[in-house]
């Protein structure tokens, strides 16, 4: 049964609402532009070159986790400390020191990951990725300097500046990559396009920190001061960034090592489709960090319990609707070219069922409360069960078993960080809650899914019937079972006003759920 929320929860979990809806704006304007883009590429190239662009970003990407050594992170820190403190005298010299060595150190690998594209070409056995790798080395320098600058402008609070110089990416590499493509470059300018767009961006970021290099320097803090200061910040961030990142580029090496381009392009094309979730679970994890971090004793369980369960109502059904619709969503995103693509793409949602068991609260809290030593432990449990799992699986059922590890590996840290916080905070999951979201999501996938494979509509009818069936069934569902009450409603909706011109989008299913509420409880 639901319950109010007291009072002190409720406003926090409504600041937070309104913190997610600053982020998703951003987040929604550069992730579309780059879905276009994604999309078009795949489409105008076709699975196989696709496959090529993928496979060359593997090792620029691998170079990417060691060009910033928590650099980044120790900027947004001591820049936010230091203006709060008005020792505005301090931040040019960390300036120069972050951006100076994570220059260095991205130009370093630049030229090794150059002088390295025939032998990773070789591993990969397709000799064709060897010049973009080339060119796809210039991107490891230009996004370490856009990162860097973003960082910056967190750290000054100018999350304006962050949005605009991410934006301005998503619609360069848009117009340059199709333009190149279009002119007959193919592979070659999906990733020239992609490089010049993020070149334009780094160089606009730069511009726009000149401002605060000149602030009056009376710091005592020379260079060298200012790196030992933001590595012995970063350096901790940096080793858990590359249990966490790392391991997954390690996977995709090993994939791209092990199976022809065709795969790789259908395998990119289904993880692709993860955006569209990643728009709700980036700004809601994002959130959820200072939420955490404010509360302790009963408003702790309070706030857990209810941010699982409410983010698992939205998600989980989410996840399921598009496994049951991944057939007709690839093909009409993608084309027919991507037949493999739907498969991969049903398995890799997976992953996100698990939200129902804190997937989303569990180290958000953990960190919140200052456990990070707790989070380091799950992370460094998914690496000892990750790797074997990945070597065994990778080499003999390519990305079948990529997906099966991405899956099964994480799983023992979240279980691991459940049960540290039930013993020492004395609390866990509303697993009652969380099963009822199973169960509705779950029937409402068995009738959908099999009804959609029989009629044989056209791939757009059948999409809009089985989002609109699914839908109908998910939510009769939660009613029937006293999921969700009245109370529930009131919390949702409060929750919902606070993110202001996007609550249009929930009024509609929220008005669906209080009249399936008042026809269907008794009294």
């Amino acid at each position: 049964m639901g319950r109010s929320l007291s009072g002190d929860v409720e406003g926090y979990l409504e600041r937070s609402a309104r913190g997610v809806f600053i982020l998703l704006i951003g987040k929604v304007l550069s992730t579309g532009f780059s879905a276009l883009a994604v999309i078009l590429i795949a489409r105008l190239i076709g699975s196989r070159a696709y496959g090529h662009v993928s496979m060359a970003m593997i090792p620029v990407s691998i170079a990417i986790l060691f060009s910033d050594p928590g650099v980044s992170a120790g900027l947004t820190r001591h820049i936010a400390y230091y203006t709060a403190a008005r020792k505005r005298g301090d931040v040019p010299p960390l300036l120069k020191a972050g951006l100076g060595l994570n220059l260095l150190l991205s130009l370093l690998l630049a030229f090794l990951v150059y002088f390295l594209s025939s032998p990773i070409s070789s591993l990969f056995h397709e000799p064709a990725i060897e010049a973009l790798i080339r060119l796809a080395s210039l991107y490891i320098i230009v996004n370490t300097l856009l990162s860097t600058s973003q960082a910056i402008f967190t750290g000054f609070e100018r999350m304006e500046l962050y949005t605009l110089t991410s934006v301005v990416y998503s619609i360069l590499r848009c117009i340059f990559s199709i333009l190149l493509i279009l002119i007959g470059l193919g592979a070659l300018g999906a990733v020239a396009g992609n490089v010049l767009a993020t070149a334009v961006s780094a160089l606009l970021a730069l511009l726009l920190i000149v401002p605060y290099l000149r602030f009056p320097s009376n710091s005592s803090l020379d260079i060298s001061a200012a790196t030992s200061l933001l590595l012995s910040y970063g350096s901790p961030l940096f080793v858990s960034n590359l249990l966490t990142v790392g391991l997954n580029q390690l996977y995709s090496f090993l994939l791209a090592s092990n199976v022809e381009a065709y795969i790789m392009g259908n395998y990119q094309a289904a993880v692709n489709f993860s955006a569209l979730l990643g728009l709700l679970t980036v700004p809601i994890t994002t959130a959820l960090f200072p939420l955490f971090s404010k509360l302790d004793g009963g408003m702790l369980r309070e706030a857990f319990q209810v941010s699982v369960k409410y983010t698992a109502f939205l998600l989980i059904p989410a996840t399921l609707l598009l496994v049951a619709v991944s057939r007709e969503i690839v093909w009409i995103v993608y084309g027919g070219s991507y037949s493999l693509a739907s498969r991969y793409l049903a398995l890799y949602l997976l992953n996100f069922l698990f939200i129902g068991l804190g997937g989303l609260s569990v180290a958000n809290l953990l960190n919140g409360q200052g456990e990070t030593k707790v989070v380091l432990h799950m992370r460094l449990l998914n690496l000892l069960l990750g790797l074997p799992l990945a070597f065994i699986l990778i080499p003999r059922f390519g990305a079948i078993g990529l997906i099966a590890t991405l899956i099964v590996s994480p799983r023992l840290g979240l279980f691991y960080g459940l049960y540290w916080i039930w013993r020492n905070y004395g609390f866990t999951v509303d697993f009652s809650s969380s099963g009822k979201i199973y169960l509705s999501a779950g029937i409402a996938l068995l009738v959908v899914w099999p009804l959609l494979l029989s009629l044989h509509l056209s791939p757009w009818l059948s999409l809009l019937l089985g989002a609109s069936l699914y839908i109908l069934i998910y939510l009769f569902l939660t009613v029937l079972l006293r999921l969700l009450d009245e109370r529930d409603l009131r919390n949702l909706r409060r929750m919902v006003e606070a993110l202001g011109p996007l609550s249009t989008l929930f009024n509609p299913l929220l008005s669906l759920l209080e009249t399936l509420l008042e026809r269907l409880t008794p009294g």
